[in-house]
């Protein structure tokens, strides 16, 4: 998982010093489009299967067949709708962006089943090391156009070459190839499950792009430019690792779902854990946002810090809230199902209401409603599980802590210096970690403590 994101990151930076916040603003824009098709093609079948836990050869090959129709319907309707998407957001390059973007519905469509069947397997491992190579190729190519005066085509070059390798990369790492057999019992036996899920999924992803999408109606693409590099940051800092470690703990939950006790205890484990390697990432971002972006970016970029500050605090909610929100969906799927749809009204309210007002006035009231959003869900999971209420605040409130203070000693040590330069961020990454190493280990902190007990384990064996 780090090794695919410091090759992001690596990739970001370059592009970012070669691309204007405005390429970024437009292409922010088509995802924010495409990710609900994406979606729709989904069909909670991923899910589905791997929630079941019986698996039969029809049930794979079903949903091959489904997602693989389901895509080139939808590309279709993409294809044929481009124009009209773009001159509703003011953008005349959006249709050429969204039909070129818009293959990825089709290549996703067909590893959909891989994706599955190595998540199912726990294996992981493989998942990484397919996604790695995938983003050095895509990102090498991406820096070269943009190199050579590409813009914005180099960003939307980048996303399809991602997924045209990992498609090839899945093809010659799984075994399982499709076979042209329909079930309609398992797509009905699915889709009953699959079909709640993808509604709610839907809607929730709907409202999540469409504070991108009122955003670049409202405000200029410069504007949005800044928005969407600020959640990319975060979302390399946060949501990613949150989305690895959600993705294992969805299936490991599913082993384990009638069993309380065991249920609950991995829960705070996860939690822990996740915040132990989030939260610190995103403390230090947050502080240390000016000199980092002065050293690898130029000031075009700066006006996008107060964002990235501001979508700090919501990753890290949100890694929370994610995480949590699994142990409801493997307990009782209708009640998660009932929460989320009042989830996604209430932030439907929220974006129409405050984007308007402006964009970090959104921001903050985003992080408002997903910590609103934890206590509801952990009410209906203290009540489900028989388990004290505030249970996920109480097992990162160590890790907020230790959090805390290694942002106060880096802004302190910051404040000594006139200027920072690469020795310095150097300097202050390696002390803020040795002070929050230093403060989980006399708090001890149960995940901290396990990790040192399992280096010490490996060492000597």
């Amino acid at each position: 998982m780090f090794g695919r994101y410091g090759v992001t990151w690596i990739v970001t930076i370059c592009l970012a010093r070669l691309l204007t916040p405005a390429d970024y603003g437009a292409v922010g824009l088509t995802m924010a489009f495409l990710v609900i098709a994406m979606v729709l093609i989904d069909g909670g079948f991923k899910s589905a299967l791997i929630r079941k836990k019986n698996v039969t050869p029809a049930d794979y090959n079903t949903v091959f067949l489904t997602n693989l129709a389901l895509s080139f319907i939808i590309y279709a309707v993409v294809y044929l709708c481009a124009p009209y998407i773009a001159r509703f957001c003011g953008e005349p390059q959006l249709a050429a962006l969204i039909r070129l973007l818009g293959v990825t519905l089709i290549i996703n469509a067909m590893i959909i089943v891989q994706n599955v069947e190595l998540r199912r397997s726990m294996r992981f491992s493989l998942l990484a090391l397919i996604t790695v190579p995938s983003e050095i190729l895509s990102g090498a190519a991406a820096i070269w156009m943009a190199y050579n005066g590409f813009g914005v085509m180099s960003l939307a070059a980048k996303i399809l070459l991602s997924s045209f390798a990992a498609m090839i990369l899945y093809r010659c790492t799984v075994r399982w190839r499709p076979k042209p057999e329909f079930c309609a019992k398992s797509f009905k036996e699915l889709f009953k499950t699959g079909g709640a899920l993808t509604l709610a999924t839907v809607l929730w992803v709907l409202c999540a792009n469409m504070s991108t999408i009122l955003i670049g109606r409202i405000y200029a693409s410069l504007q949005l430019g800044y928005y969407s590099f600020s959640d990319r940051i975060v979302n390399m800092a946060s949501n990613n690792i949150t989305l690895a470690v959600q993705q294992v703990s969805f299936t490991s939950f599913s082993k384990i779902q009638d069993d309380n006790a065991r249920l609950l205890n991995a829960q705070r484990q996860v939690v822990q854990s996740a915040a132990a390697i989030i939260l610190p990432i995103l403390t230090a971002l947050a502080i240390m946002a000016e000199p980092l972006f002065a050293l690898f970016l130029n000031e075009s970029w700066m006006p996008a810090i107060p964002y990235l500050r501001i979508l700090c605090v919501s990753g890290a909610l949100m890694s929370i809230y994610t995480i949590t929100n699994n142990v409801l969906l493997v307990k009782d799927a209708g009640l998660y199902l009932k929460i989320d749809y009042t989830a996604v009204l209430t932030l439907a309210a929220l974006i129409l209401t405050l984007v308007p007002l402006g964009i970090d006035v959104f921001l903050i009231g985003q992080a408002v409603h997903t910590l609103v959003l934890i206590a509801v869900i952990d009410y209906f999971k203290s009540r489900l599980l028989k388990c004290r209420f505030g249970e996920p605040f109480r097992c990162i409130a160590p890790v907020a802590v230790a959090s805390a203070i290694m942002g106060g000693a880096l802004h302190f040590t910051m404040k000594q210096f006139d200027n920072i330069g690469l020795i310095h961020c150097a300097a202050l990454a390696a002390g803020g970690a040795a002070v929050y190493g230093l403060c989980l280990l006399i708090l001890r902190v149960e995940a901290f403590t396990q990790l040192v007990g399992a280096i010490k384990h490996v060492r000597r064996h």
